[in-house]
């Protein structure tokens, strides 16, 4: 998934599988990553690579300023179920 310019609200991923992998690109300032459950958060400067719970761990990245994309990969739990399934 390819996301362009999104601040998001607080949400997790109940969808996904398993872990998720987040790479940030870009030029911007702010967009921030919360975690409110463990309170914690993270900066983002491009280039930053970050695996999470994105299930398990409601989060939301804060508003920013410039042209900012993240990758995101991960694994849909059905997809890796049909895989399982003989």
């Amino acid at each position: 998934m390819l996301n362009s310019n999104r601040a998001t609200t607080c949400h997790n991923d109940p969808l996904d599988d398993d872990v998720c992998v987040i790479l940030v690109l870009g030029k911007f300032v702010g967009a921030m990553l919360i975690n409110p459950a463990l309170g914690m958060a993270y900066e983002m400067p491009e280039g930053t690579i970050l695996v999470m719970w994105s299930r398990l761990l409601e989060h939301f990245n804060t508003s920013f300023s410039g042209i900012r994309y993240s990758v995101i990969l991960t694994a849909r739990a059905k997809v890796v179920a049909d895989f399982q399934t003989p």
